[in-house]
């Protein structure tokens, strides 16, 4: 069985008044959980810090210039049976 490993950060982006944001995705485009609402995020390209990912996911996805260095994280495991094997994945949630 073939084993895929791919670290992934998102935001939890909260208002002033205490709202999570959220997007929708647009089910046109395709990809996973189209049509679905959604927190920014993605997996961490080669060579990038959880950091830099996060910064880069929240530009591509929201087009908001996330440029505060404050923030906490959580980093939890998920694993899942893909179609072509184990898939596991390290997810951090950076509230910010």
């Amino acid at each position: 069985m073939r084993k895929i490993k791919r670290d992934s950060v998102s935001a939890l982006i909260f208002t002033k008044d205490g709202k999570l944001f959220q997007g929708m995705k647009d089910p046109a485009k395709g990809g996973v959980y189209a049509d679905c609402w959604h927190i920014p995020g993605g997996g961490i390209d080669e060579g990038e810090d959880k950091r830099t990912a996060l910064i880069r996911e929240i530009q591509e996805e929201t087009g908001i210039a996330y440029r505060h260095t404050k923030s906490s994280s959580l980093t939890t495991p998920v694993a899942a049976n893909a179609k072509n094997g184990q898939r596991t994945r390290v997810r951090t949630f950076f509230a910010i």
